[in-house]
């Protein structure tokens, strides 16, 4: 089946036409073809139709090859050129040529023109795949450049020397800099020195290609000296030989998590020491109705260690006088209602009993129990003293 092809003929004689139609055909072509011999015809079928070749006499009457070369140049038209013409000298070629034309073909060896003309065609494939992958790559790399450029977390390429290459605006105003005070300046110089070790490690790990990429939560030097924290996550960019290019990192800034990580782990410590030092017997359940902490003062004064109670039920420790009590009570803080007091009486390990009063609070994460904090403070000193008055005393 013959292939298709649009060709422009800028020929004058219609006996040279034939010929050219006739060697297409012969070498497996379908022409759907024009011929013009005019500069405003050339022009014409420029704007009018998108060819697939262009063949051209070198000498008209009223036109030529030069002049055509121009006017397809000026339209900026990339279809491929193709002199046909009788006997020329090898400068006039030359020149052809430098004008833009692509081949030469002597009308006397037309048998020369379908494998130019296959040949221009598979090049003119090639010139419009690489500007296809050309136009590709400037999009993405304009869509690369404006996504780290406005990036909201920090962004960095980093040379294999360490050196910076390029940052964005978010980590320039983490650590303080414009992004072009940055450019150039080494990556130790934003590091601190407790996690340098670390970072040199992980960077030897990219470059011998024992990891791909890593994450690690570091610590930053801010340019007025102060402590960033940040989640860098860094990848190492080959070139197509394999050959190491440089790495690529983003630095998610965490430094006010830390800091209120830091503020509630002194809160729980001051917590902690208070509920240490506290007379009273403070000790916490979990969802299913097991102590999971007890302070000094429950250990002192049940007579148990903290590793003896904790996992225990609390209604072992309770006697069995009061037991149905408790259980109520316990089934009812544990539904999600706090306990505002209650008495309840308990065994010590040595045997003593001891009248307490108790308080109970829930403690909930969005709707779900996570614990019940508990208060007790002995009260049967003062109930004894009671019991023990005289009968005068109490009518």
């Amino acid at each position: 089946m013959a292939n298709m092809l649009h060709i422009l003929l800028i020929e004058d004689s219609q006996d040279d036409t034939l010929l050219l139609l006739h060697e297409l055909r012969r070498g497996g072509y379908e022409p759907i073809w024009m011929r013009v011999d005019t500069a405003a015809g050339v022009a014409a079928e420029l704007e009018r139709t998108e060819w697939d070749i262009i063949t051209c006499d070198y000498v008209m009457p009223r036109f030529s090859a030069l002049a055509a070369l121009q006017i397809i140049h000026d339209h900026a038209v990339d279809t491929p050129v193709i002199i046909v013409s009788g006997e020329v000298g090898e400068e006039v070629a030359a020149a052809t040529m430098r004008a833009g034309a692509h081949d030469y073909v002597s009308k006397h060896k037309l048998v020369r023109l379908v494998p130019a003309i296959q040949r221009e065609l598979r090049e003119a494939e090639e010139r419009r795949a690489r500007r296809r992958a050309e136009e590709a790559l400037r999009e993405s790399e304009a869509r690369f450049s404006n996504a780290f450029e406005y990036a909201p977390i920090g962004m960095s390429i980093v040379g294999i020397d360490g050196r910076t290459l390029r940052v964005n605006r978010a980590l320039a105003q983490m650590f303080g800099y414009s992004a072009d005070e940055m450019v150039d300046l080494p990556v130790w110089r934003f590091t601190h020195p407790d996690d340098m070790l670390v970072t040199i490690e992980q960077m030897q790990r990219l470059l011998d290609g024992t990891q791909a990429t890593w994450h690690l939560e570091k610590r930053f030097i801010h340019r007025d000296g102060h402590l960033v924290w940040g989640i860098s996550s860094t990848s190492l960019v080959r070139g197509t030989d394999g050959r190491p290019l440089y790495v690529i990192s983003q630095v998610l800034d965490v430094t006010e998590r830390k800091r209120t990580e830091q503020a509630l782990r002194e809160r729980e410590q001051r917590l902690r020491a208070i509920i240490e030092q506290a007379s009273d017997l403070i000790f916490t359940l979990d969802p299913v109705g097991r102590i999971s902490s007890v302070n000094h003062a429950a250990c002192e004064l049940t007579g148990y260690q903290a590793e003896e109670l904790i996992g225990r039920s609390p209604l072992e420790l309770v006697d069995r006088v009061d037991t149905s009590r408790a259980q109520r009570a316990l089934g009812q803080i544990l539904s999600g209602e706090d306990v505002d007091l209650m008495e309840v009486e308990i065994v010590s390990k040595d045997g003593r009993r001891l009248l307490l009063e108790v308080r109970g609070r829930t403690i909930f994460e969005g709707e779900r129990l996570v614990a019940t904090f508990h208060i007790a403070r002995q009260i049967g000193a003062r109930r004894h003293a009671a019991a023990d008055a005289p009968a005068t005393d109490r009518a």
